[in-house]
Formats: C-alpha cells, structure tokens, sequence
C-alpha cells in the first residue's frame, strides 16, 4: 500500500473566518437592523435573535470550508481542497517541467463556483484565456501545476520544494 503524504496549506491568518463571520451573520443582522429602525422607528429583538440563530448554519458551513482544506498525494494522485471543493489529479496529467510560482497572468479572473475572499480562494476559477482553475489559495506560496485534463491547479503550500519533488518521484 502506498503512504500518503500530506502538506501544510500556507495560512492566510484570521482573515477568511472573520470575512466568513462577518458576511454570513453579523451584516444580516445590522442590515436588518438598521432596516426596522428605519421603517419603524424601534428595533425588534425577537426578529434580530430569529436572523441570528438562522445564519449559523451558513456561517457553520463556510467555516467548514475554510477550516477543512488539505493537499495530500497518495498512489500518484494529488487531492486538493476540502469539503464541496475537492479534486484529485493524477500526477501523470501534470506538467511537470511547467510547474512554476510565477503564477501565469490572469490565471484566476472569474470564480466560476468557489468562494473568494480576501486571504483565500477554493474552488473553481476561470482564467483570462477561458480554461478552467481549481484553486486552494491563501495568497502566499503558490504554485502553479498546468495539466493536460480539463483544468489546472493553483495551491499555496510552504511546502512548495517538497511538493514539487515528490510529484518528480525524486
């Protein structure tokens, strides 16, 4: 059996869990507030609470996704990201003498289905040229793996050397 090797994803701080926070429960509920202070002229408690205890389970969620991401190679096959936005490439579809940190210009221009936020992208991009990306990026260590599939890789590890050796097979 094969051991599988896992790599650190490069930490983009408290930044995605706070944004994560902020959008998913504290904005609904001031925008909601500030909204009945206007059209009523007084704030309704019970609403507020039914707004909060509603978004939890998204900010729940979101927090999963930031929080369960991963980048292993096992049997010759580098999986990457973390709860809906995972993907597993064979190493044998990866360009290996292209594998680059200079990211390509306008590699991720459009999320075509991910979240994107400041310190940290996972999931499916477009680049400039119309190709598809997955990305798992914090915005620092990354590297570029151009493939012959449908798609090619954006990750950020400071494992990068390591990484990069192991899918040689040096």
């Amino acid at each position: 059996m094969t051991e599988q090797t896992t790599f650190q994803v490069s930490s983009s701080g408290l930044k995605p869990e706070l944004m994560t926070i902020a959008m998913c429960t504290v904005l609904p509920v001031v925008i909601t507030f500030i909204a009945l202070l206007l059209a009523t002229g007084h704030s309704n408690g019970k609403l507020l609470l039914g707004i909060f205890l509603a978004t939890l389970p998204i900010t729940a969620a979101m927090l999963y996704q930031v929080r369960s991401v991963s980048i292993s190679l096992k049997s010759r096959q580098l999986t990457i990201g973390g709860g809906a936005y995972k993907v597993t490439v064979p190493v044998n579809t990866i360009d290996l003498n292209a594998i680059t940190s200079d990211l390509p210009r306008g590699i991720m221009v459009l999320r075509a289905n991910g979240i994107g936020m400041p310190g940290f992208r996972l999931g499916w991009f477009r680049s400039a040229n119309g190709r598809k990306v997955f990305a798992l990026s914090t915005g620092s260590d990354l590297l570029y793996l151009p493939t012959s599939g449908p798609y090619d890789v954006v990750l950020s590890t400071p494992q990068k050397a390591e990484l990069v050796s192991q899918l040689r097979g040096e």
